[in-house]
């Protein structure tokens, strides 16, 4: 008697433990539009040579909506809507991670494409994107903890002569400080001790005339097409196969002390993603303008509510789930008396422990990332099932209870392993061959995989 108080009292604790735990745990993760409010935004088409030209070309909106969607492809923007109203409106819906994200998509999206240039902080050399980055595709390197952009030139000896004016300017500016004031500040951005001082090229998206430097300091709007910063006596990568044919932007931000922050990783990550994308983004045929974005609600239901804190919401998705499970358990009852409580927990488990890992891996949630966790939670189910049936059987034989649910174990073991290595192999093969929709699928299925066969092995012997 006492063990089956044990049992129950420990079935019932994590239950009650998982019933706690969802709610934090479910406020960290990240969802996409299926079931978080997300943002729509509105483009409007003009002639690129005069923004006071409406468009009038029959598929224009078209033609610009279908470079968008693959630009939220590239970008890896699981669940998203793009619209065309119009010859001339596109509307976008989509949800990100957080402020900074929704706000590199914005000028993402809205971004011409191609229009870059590149000058010293003077404005004493300004090279043009055909003169110096023809058909360059910039991607992403990580040396140590930082991600580097890295840049291919396609006239290094134009882009020289940028380099020596930049580096000239600084020599200039050093010239003039006094002896005794400090020259330069530590960066630790690759780990190294080398001196450094504040950037003196940067990388410009859309420029317009009469723009620079030091009104970027007074107008935000200006501010904003600055994507990169270099320093001139840093500003090659080091590991191209031909010096000085590629340069490398450092993504991340500086502490107090001005060293780079290793704290602020994913958002250097994120920062990184836009500098590579934008660069290599297609151009459009019209000036794209964002005129507005307004806030719109989940396409199936928030799961989430948004106050004073964030907590779980009491959604159809939530009910729907423990009137489910409430009816399984019933079932199970009926047909297995007590052996119910272990094949509950067990599920309850793996369904929990899933999710958990499954955020803590910073996956996005969706609607393909429910279905996971659903097949997840009946894959354990079934588990627990065959391994009761199996149990019942034994007994008839005329075993005890504890000899009956040894025998079942080991006849359970190798089943058990098949339904975690199918899953498994299921989700890598849907991660890798899928899109950013299914790819919460796969690492769900992946996840839940390992964490149904170590739990169910643990549980229900």
């Amino acid at each position: 008697m006492r063990r089956l108080i044990a049992y129950i009292t420990l079935a019932v604790s994590s239950i009650i433990a998982i019933g706690v735990g969802i709610n934090p745990i479910m406020s960290k993760g990240i969802n996409n539009l299926d079931y978080r409010d997300g943002r729509q935004f509105v483009y409007q088409l003009f002639e690129k040579d005069d923004e006071t030209i409406d468009v009038d070309a029959e598929d224009a909106a078209r033609e610009v909506a279908k470079d968008m969607d693959e630009r939220l492809k590239t970008w890896g923007v699981s669940n998203y809507k793009v619209e065309i109203e119009g010859n001339d409106i596109v509307r976008v819906s989509l949800t990100a991670k957080n402020d900074t994200e929704y706000d590199y998509l914005e000028r993402y999206l809205g971004f011409s494409g191609q229009d870059f240039s590149i000058a010293t902080a003077d404005e004493s050399v300004r090279l043009t994107h055909d003169e110096v980055f023809k058909d360059s595709e910039a991607y992403i390197v990580y040396e140590g903890y930082a991600p580097y952009v890295i840049i291919p030139l396609s006239n290094p000896s134009e882009f020289k002569t940028l380099v020596d004016a930049a580096n000239q300017a600084m020599n200039d500016d050093i010239d003039t400080v006094d002896d005794d004031e400090p020259q330069y500040r530590k960066s630790k951005a690759e780990g190294d001790e080398e001196q450094q001082s504040e950037p003196n090229i940067y990388l410009w998206a859309n420029w317009a005339e009469g723009e620079d430097y030091a009104k970027s300091q007074e107008d935000q709007k200006v501010a904003d097409k600055i994507i990169a910063q270099f320093l001139s006596t840093n500003i090659y990568y080091e590991n191209s196969d031909v010096k000085e044919t590629e340069i490398k932007y450092v993504s991340g931000f500086a502490d107090e002390e001005g060293n780079y922050d290793t704290s602020k990783i994913r958002q250097a990550n994120t920062l990184a993603l836009f500098v590579k994308n934008l660069f290599n983004a297609n151009s459009y045929d019209y000036k794209v303008v964002n005129i507005f974005s307004t806030p719109i609600v989940a396409e199936v239901e928030s799961i989430l509510t948004y106050g004073m804190s964030v907590s779980l919401s009491i959604s159809k998705t939530l009910i729907a789930t423990l009137v489910v499970a409430a009816v399984v358990a019933l079932v199970l009852a009926f047909f297995f008396r007590i052996g119910a409580v272990s094949v509950m927990t067990s599920t309850a488990v793996s369904f929990f422990a899933t999710l958990a890992i499954f955020v803590a891996f910073r996956a996005e949630f969706n609607i393909a990332g429910l279905l996971a966790l659903l097949l997840v939670a009946a894959a354990s189910l079934v588990a627990g099932i065959l391994h009761l049936t199996k149990f019942k059987e034994e007994v008839y034989r005329g075993r005890n209870f504890k000899k009956a649910n040894t025998e079942a174990a080991k006849a359970m073991t190798v089943p058990a392993i098949d339904i975690a290595v199918i899953m498994v192999a299921v989700g890598v093969l849907s991660y890798v061959i899928g899109g950013a929709l299914v790819a919460s699928f796969g690492t769900m299925l992946v996840i839940g995989g390992v964490v149904s066969l170590a739990v169910n092995l643990i549980i229900l012997r």
